[in-house]
């Protein structure tokens, strides 16, 4: 784990065979802080993924997904990608 931004974690893995990231944000820690920076095209799929590069050779960043954990419940938090 590493602090990217303050109060905010860059957590790498793989999962079956890829390469996935996620973000932990610490109480009061501000989630809107994260950004994402590519030279390439980028597009939202219908899906809610981002496309990154050109077809057929693009790479797909899955939709996000966050939850805010609670007395070990895991809460939905609504989340997407938004180009700027």
């Amino acid at each position: 784990m590493d602090e990217i931004y303050p109060g905010i974690d860059l957590v790498l893995h793989a999962t079956n065979g890829a390469l996935e990231y996620d973000f932990e944000v610490a109480p009061f820690a501000d989630p809107q802080a994260i950004r994402l920076a590519f030279d390439a095209p980028l597009a939202l799929d219908g899906s809610g993924n981002l496309r990154v590069g050109n077809r057929p050779a693009a790479v797909v960043h899955r939709r996000p997904v966050a939850y805010q954990a609670s007395n070990g419940e895991r809460d939905p938090v609504s989340v997407t990608y938004r180009l700027g």
